[in-house]
């Protein structure tokens, strides 16, 4: 499974971690480099949990209502249903 980093915080990281070696010129050949990368195209993951809502169960993270439990992701706003209430909504 691909992993995904922030370009801002890598860039932040390199800067702090990187001994100088040839000056700035290193540094900013690395920044230039990390900038042309092309980005992901990525999508953050929303968590929740289906909540018994009388006859109804409800989303967690949107409140779409159905009369029957879904399975793994909320069809309205996509969360995952696996009980990880906000843990990547921060």
């Amino acid at each position: 499974m691909a992993e995904y980093i922030e370009r801002e915080a890598l860039i932040k990281f390199v800067k702090q971690n990187t001994p100088d070696i040839n000056g700035e010129t290193t540094i900013e050949c690395v920044e230039r480099a990390i900038r042309a990368m092309p980005a992901a195209d990525v999508v953050e993951v929303r968590h929740g949990k289906w909540i018994e809502d009388y006859e109804f169960f409800k989303c967690s993270e949107c409140g779409y209502l159905t009369d029957y439990r879904l399975s793994k992701f909320c069809p309205d706003c996509g969360a995952k249903m696996n009980g990880k209430v906000g843990a990547d909504n921060a």
